[in-house]
């Protein structure tokens, strides 16, 4: 009885002979997650060097953006019901140059500044009165 018992204590228990396997993928995932971060942190530099590049530029008009964000769609509705087409059937060439007005709004649908600039076009070209 005994030597069931010594044979199956020596069957559980852990010999320092054998590989632990549990050190090995938590080394293997913290390798990963260094990997990971440090590849982040490339690609934040490179984020934030182009937004430097940018900003140094100096081409964003950040009154027209936040302008644009509140007004545009306002603007862009009246200008396409004044503008449209179909408004002036009868001529020909004012039905050319609204078509014309027409798509440069959708192209510029969030663009006050160019909305702006648009309706004063359509405002000399169409005799629009808004």
């Amino acid at each position: 009885m005994s030597q069931i018992v010594n044979d199956s204590l020596t069957q559980t228990m852990p010999v320092a002979s054998h590989f632990n396997w549990w050190i090995v993928i938590a080394i293997l995932e913290l390798v990963i997650i260094i990997a990971l971060l440090s590849y982040k942190s490339k690609a934040d530099d490179k984020k934030s060097f182009i937004k430097k590049q940018v900003l140094s530029e100096g081409d964003i008009d950040f009154g027209n953006i936040i302008n644009s964000s509140f007004n545009a769609t306002q603007l862009y509705r009246e200008l396409i019901i004044k503008c449209h087409p179909d408004n002036f059937e009868p001529d020909k060439e004012k039905v050319a140059i609204a078509n014309d007005i027409s798509l440069r709004l959708g192209k510029h649908k969030n663009d006050v500044k160019m909305l702006n600039e648009i309706k004063k076009e359509a405002i000399n070209k169409l005799n629009i009165n808004f």
